[in-house]
């Protein structure tokens, strides 16, 4: 008689309804046991990942994920255990950055570790498409907000901040080399939402970061011939924006405007020509598209047209208009 075929644990549990999470709360014992399986996950991970198994990374990050949707389908707390675990990875991560038993090198090989395991979790859900496009935006806030815990250890945490942003940007730049559209795309999609919770961050000094190495990548896009690749990212995005803008989700807005004048500003520092030609005539369409939704609102700084999220919008708009009076000094 044939046996039954053995059912992975792990599989199992992702799969699970999510009426089994409801069952719990933020109190109790289950966030202290979720925190103890999401330390042994990295782990593992952390561990697969530095052998280089592409097939064993994919499927625990895939089953991980679905385990992670499940979580995040609990209305009344998923949203917040998720946030919850992910903290403790950041706690980690600045443990680990200021270990005083470790030399320098050792700090960030162990910070780096444990932050490519949140970058392979991010580029595989925006993998996965329109279905994980919540749980892409959440692991983007709280990846970037681990970085801007990094940054507030000052002077010590400034070039491990560099460094982990460039640990994506790097992942990005070999599939620009190898001409493989595909996965650039992939991490194209979850770059920008890197520097669209960037943008949303009050940290100004880290959306410079993001805005300085996100200038840097479309430049090395456009020089590597993948130009094409790059217009489509700009113009999804641009889209994206007036979808926002029409249907009141004026944070997200907010972010995808934020985050596209950033870069403007980081190619003009940065003196990158062909960036500034692919993103200035954009911003200008959408500064006077925005503006004409409600003139009073960013001309006057009159409430209404834009809803409660209005207020941005005003600095927003003289934002663009300051950089076009910069572009116009400037060689280009």
């Amino acid at each position: 008689m044939t046996q039954p075929k053995a059912r992975n644990p792990a599989f199992s549990f992702s799969r699970r309804d999510s009426s089994f999470f409801v069952r719990d709360t933020l109190e109790g014992r289950f966030p202290e046991v979720l925190d103890q399986l999401t330390r042994a996950a990295v782990r593992i991970l952390e561990r697969v990942i530095s052998m280089g198994d592409v097939q064993a990374v994919k499927l625990i990050t895939e089953t991980w994920l679905d385990g992670l949707k499940n979580l995040v389908s609990c209305a009344d707390f998923g949203e917040p255990m998720l946030e919850r675990i992910v903290q403790s990875r950041a706690v980690e991560l600045r443990k680990h950055l200021t270990d005083p038993e470790l030399d320098a090198d050792e700090r960030y090989k162990k910070a780096e570790d444990l932050a490519k395991v949140g970058i392979e979790l991010l580029v595989t859900a925006v993998g996965r498409g329109p279905a994980f496009t919540k749980i892409s935006a959440i692991l983007a806030k709280l990846w970037v907000a681990a970085v801007s815990d990094v940054d507030d250890l000052g002077e010590q945490g400034q070039a491990p901040v560099r460094g982990l942003i460039r640990l994506f940007v790097g992942r990005l730049s070999t599939f620009v080399t190898r001409k493989d559209r595909i996965n650039a795309e992939i991490c194209w999609h979850a770059g920008l939402e890197l520097l669209k919770a960037a943008a949303l961050s009050p940290k100004r000094n880290l959306l410079n970061k993001f805005s300085e190495e996100w200038a840097r990548q479309w430049k090395f896009a456009l020089d590597e011939q993948m130009g094409d690749l790059a217009y489509d990212m700009f113009n999804r995005r641009r889209q994206e924006y007036q979808i926002c803008i029409t249907n009141n989700r004026y944070e997200e807005a907010l972010g995808l405007a934020v985050a596209g004048l950033e870069v403007l500003r980081a190619a003009i520092e940065q003196r990158f020509g062909t960036v500034v030609q692919l993103v200035l005539p954009a911003i200008n369409q959408l500064t006077r598209w925005t503006m004409e939704q409600n003139p009073k609102t960013c001309l006057q700084g009159e409430p209404g047209g834009l809803g409660e999220h209005g207020g941005p919008f005003i600095p927003l708009c003289s934002l663009s208009r300051d950089l076009e009076r910069r572009i116009k000094k400037s060689i280009y």
